[in-house]
């Protein structure tokens, strides 16, 4: 009876160790995911700060057309500097867009970098969580053999008791 309940709570930690090995599993995934997830979005930045970095150079190229055209037309100065002025501050919110676009992107790469580290690190506790799930059912297995035996063991003393009882009954019967 205590084997079996020694074999019995073996089976519940090994169950409880399969539990978690399915978790860690799960996890797994769903990192692999978010992983897969922040490359997309990464891709995306990228694409999105090319297309910054392109409209930077295409306003940079408006502001130099705009002094040269100052110089040329003194007499429109008061538009020409309106235009110039526009085109500064819109430099300049590109520039902080793109800034905040940069730091997005290393944001993401740091956060890549702790997933795939996190990935790596639960490989690592499911490999350890399969090499106890092997051993459990090792021992799972010696259990089995063990109860086994303990079953025939009962089964021959439960006989060889019978036995002596019709012994010890034929001699109190010679006795008697």
């Amino acid at each position: 009876n205590e084997a079996l309940k020694a074999i019995t709570h073996e089976l519940t930690k090994f169950k409880w160790a399969y539990d978690e090995l399915e978790q860690h599993q799960k996890r797994v995934y769903q990192l692999t995911e978010e992983k897969r997830l922040l490359f997309d979005r990464s891709s995306d930045m990228k694409t999105r700060i090319s297309r910054l970095e392109e409209e930077l150079k295409k306003q940079s190229f408006k502001v130099e057309t705009l002094i040269q055209k100052k110089m040329k037309l003194k007499d429109d100065n008061s538009t020409i500097t309106l235009n110039l002025n526009r085109n500064v501050l819109e430099l300049k919110q590109k520039n902080e867009e793109l800034e905040r676009y940069r730091c997005t992107q290393e944001d993401l790469c740091n956060k890549l970098n702790e997933l795939e580290n996190t990935v790596v690190h639960l490989q690592e506790k499911i490999q350890i969580l399969l090499f106890e799930k092997i051993e459990k059912e090792r021992q799972l297995e010696a259990h089995k053999e063990n109860i086994k035996k303990l079953e025939d063991l009962c089964e021959s003393h439960e006989t060889k008791q019978q036995e002596l009882n019709e012994t010890i009954n034929k001699l109190n019967q010679l006795y008697n």
